[in-house]
């Protein structure tokens, strides 16, 4: 169901993963939680010596991290260690807040995750790559592009970017937005939980 998908993805409300103190997105982790059986069994099919690796591009990505962090809640840090080389992310919106970003608002350190730590891994343990001006990589951060955007919608609910002058693709994206009954639901709640200030998890290149 591909509008449930997306109504998931829009639910960014904060929810706290385990005893990890780590806030997460509410809307992915319920797709990674409906993943984790499925994904486990293959992982459990894996021979002893061979080193796992998770990766995905965009919301998969994110989804690849939060199994991770399933992984370490249900089976513990040391099998994730001792079964997992890394997890790679490609242009993945960030997901997450440590408690210690929850606490003193920022993280300084570019080369230290504290998510990750508070999950017992080390900072290096997720390799983020991001272009420099994706929006994807900004959903639900505190620079969320998508904010400001739904924030200047017109009167009629469905003009973009209503404030703003004349633009080309707004008959078009008036057009999208009429034609979808479920518009009105994803707009408001997209309005009302996108900007959360999340961050992303690991060492960004």
């Amino acid at each position: 169901d591909r509008e449930l998908l997306l109504y998931r993805i829009s639910e960014g409300e904060k929810v706290t993963l385990g005893d990890s103190g780590v806030l997460v997105h509410k809307g992915l982790l319920l797709i990674a939680e409906e993943l984790y059986s499925d994904v486990t069994t293959y992982i459990d099919l894996a021979a002893p010596t061979h080193k796992i690796v998770l990766n995905g591009h965009s919301v998969g990505g994110s989804l690849s991290v939060l199994l991770m962090m399933l992984l370490v809640e249900r089976r513990g840090v040391e099998y994730v260690r001792e079964n997992f080389l890394r997890v790679y992310t490609f242009g993945s919106p960030p997901i997450s807040i440590s408690p210690d970003v929850v606490e003193d608002g920022i993280n300084s350190d570019p080369m230290r995750c504290p998510t990750l730590e508070a999950f017992g891994l080390e900072s290096d343990f997720v390799y983020q790559y991001i272009q420099p001006w994706d929006p994807v990589v900004r959903l639900f951060s505190d620079i969320d592009p998508c904010y400001p955007l739904l924030e200047d919608i017109g009167d009629d609910g469905v003009t973009l970017y209503a404030s703003g002058p004349s633009r080309a693709l707004r008959p078009i994206t008036r057009a999208i937005i009429e034609s979808w009954e479920g518009w009105p639901r994803f707009r408001d709640g997209f309005r009302e939980q996108s900007n959360q200030g999340y961050t992303g998890v690991g060492i960004q290149h």
